[in-house]
């Protein structure tokens, strides 16, 4: 059983590894195009939101603070919908791996969870650089708190991917529909604002949106200093390995019939 999972570990990261590869093969900037991409969305949405929208932070005075604010809103963001782009393609353009040879096809969305991952873990070590470079050090303990508020939502996504990978093959539609919603998740989530300043009447729908959990989580820890629980961090655990427990089952379900559809 431990040489089983072994293969499949081994697997999964030569896959992810090779999807990290072709991602920047042939381009001049390579990997520098994932800190690139989350420090141009950092800069754009801080000038319009400071300069343009004037918008205010309860609790936050300056550029700075506030940009600081946004960039752990985004980390999340981005992660999450990296990954309904990624697997809602995982299944669909790999038909070769399910008509034609005996493959786990489990871990293809797997490995564009991982992926994604490392692409977080990157827009991670950034912020940590920028929170360094503004607060004149680093806050250890609370850095620590933030990567495992990222691992958490990683499970949450890993969740997800399996999903959306499955539902993928048999409604085309889903990877139209994501794109919509990424755009309302992005206003609808906590990134360019406090929970605090919506309405008390609205804030159950803010509250529906798993990220809110997790940008709040990660944003109290590392900026605020409200460090986690013991028992939040088992109760979210728990949560999201139930979920992605249920999701696995219902990708092994469908599996049954992608090599019909596809």
């Amino acid at each position: 059983m431990l040489d089983e999972f072994g293969s499949l570990a081994s697997l999964t990261l030569r896959i992810s590894q090779r999807d990290f590869s072709a991602k920047y093969k042939g381009s001049t900037l390579g990997l520098l195009w994932s800190v690139v991409t989350p420090l141009a969305m950092l800069a754009v949405y801080t000038f319009i939101f400071t300069y343009v929208f004037r918008s205010t932070w309860t609790g936050i005075n300056g550029t700075s603070q506030y940009a600081l604010n946004i960039f752990v809103g985004l980390i999340f963001h981005l992660q999450l919908i990296e990954t309904f782009g990624a697997s809602s393609a995982s299944i669909v353009g790999n038909p070769n791996y399910i008509k034609k040879v005996v493959f786990p096809v489990g871990i293809l969305p797997l490995a564009k969870v991982v992926t994604i991952f490392i692409h977080t873990l990157i827009s991670v070590v950034v912020l940590f650089i920028f929170y360094a470079f503004i607060n004149n050090g680093f806050f250890l303990l609370g850095m620590l708190n933030f990567l495992i508020v990222v691992i958490l939502h990683t499970l949450m996504c890993l969740g997800l991917a399996w999903s959306i990978a499955a539902v993928g093959v048999y409604v085309r539609d889903i990877s139209h529909a994501l794109s919509l919603f990424s755009m309302l998740l992005l206003f609808m989530s906590p990134i360019f604002y406090s929970i605090e300043m919506v309405p008390e009447e609205f804030r159950w729908i803010m509250n529906f949106n798993p990220n809110t959990l997790f940008i709040n989580k990660g944003r109290n820890a590392l900026l605020s200093g409200e460090l986690l629980s013991i028992s939040s961090v088992f109760w979210i655990f728990c949560v999201t390995s139930l979920f992605c427990f249920v999701s696995y089952r219902f990708f092994k379900y469908l599996k049954k019939g992608f090599a019909d559809v596809l």
